[in-house]
């Protein structure tokens, strides 16, 4: 099953999805298409099978990184998980541009995710921070934050690996959400 979801991978992102075919998938994993159809009926349902595992993958990143922020001053918590989700956008942005485009649902479920460790947090914080919504703010700061990493990873990836990024985004985040 692992080559299959490796093949179906490559393919996807050097391709596209169009391109991407049972045959073709079976042949790069070197199986045969009657193997596949045994774990999977068809391309839609490798494709599916390949984002939840690459999401959960990064899902699982992004919360142990919000978890390290946490007890940290503002700036640097928010500096560290900046860092660590624009590296994982850097790491394959042609895959995860692949994966995630195709199937909006998941990436509001993981924008909710985040969204809610950012209110938690921003809540903890709201007096120190002089936030009248937190909760508005929350919901704010993380669709911003996730924007510019995300649509930065398929538009400009070649910007993920400029160390003026990570500070430039941290700012973003750091000045709409400190108030007092």
């Amino acid at each position: 099953m692992d080559a299959i979801l490796l093949a179906a991978a490559h393919i996807l992102k050097t391709e596209g999805f169009a391109r991407t075919t049972t045959n073709r998938i079976a042949e790069k994993a070197g199986v045969s298409v009657g193997s596949l159809y045994q774990y999977f009926p068809n391309k839609e349902a490798i494709v599916v099978a390949l984002r939840e595992r690459h999401l959960d993958w990064y899902d699982d990143c992004v919360r142990a990184e919000i978890e390290r922020g946490r007890g940290l001053p503002l700036r640097e918590g928010v500096r560290q998980a900046v860092e660590r989700i624009v590296a994982l956008h850097a790491l394959d942005p042609a895959l995860h541009g692949a994966l995630t485009s195709r199937e909006p649902s998941h990436d509001r479920e993981a924008a909710q995710q985040f969204i809610a460790e950012m209110r938690t947090f921003l809540v903890e914080h709201a007096q120190q921070l002089g936030l009248p919504e937190p909760e508005l703010t929350s919901f704010i700061a993380a669709r911003a934050l996730e924007a510019v990493i995300h649509g930065t990873s398929l538009e400009a990836p070649q910007r993920l690996g400029d160390p003026h990024f990570v500070d430039e985004v941290t700012e973003l985040f750091v000045r709409y959400v400190e108030r007092s």
